[in-house]
């Protein structure tokens, strides 16, 4: 599969960098992670992925995003979620994956 940026536009101050790793790891391979400030005061992170699994869930989560759709992703046992969507900066369009 191909390069796949995705932005989630609100997360908690208190998510690492590791813990978004964790939470995507069945979906694809990472290459980086970044979590920057927004207009609103808040944290949003960019993941860009090298590839997503060839799995139902990799596909799947590829194709909802590739399409402009929002996925909710669950990302804890308590049910709280993150509302990915494909990245829309031109600065994660293209990444040097050397």
């Amino acid at each position: 599969m191909d390069y796949l940026s995705i932005c989630i536009p609100r997360i908690e101050s208190t998510v690492s960098k590791k813990y978004i790793a964790i939470s995507f790891k069945n979906i694809g391979k990472i290459h980086r992670i970044d979590i920057v400030g927004s207009n609103s005061g808040s944290k949003k992170a960019f993941v860009h992925f090298t590839h997503c699994y060839e799995n139902d869930l990799g596909i799947g989560f590829k194709n909802i995003i590739e399409s402009g759709e929002t996925v909710k992703f669950v990302h804890s046992r308590l049910g709280w979620f993150w509302k990915c969507s494909k990245s829309r900066s031109d600065r994660y369009k293209h990444v040097n994956k050397n």
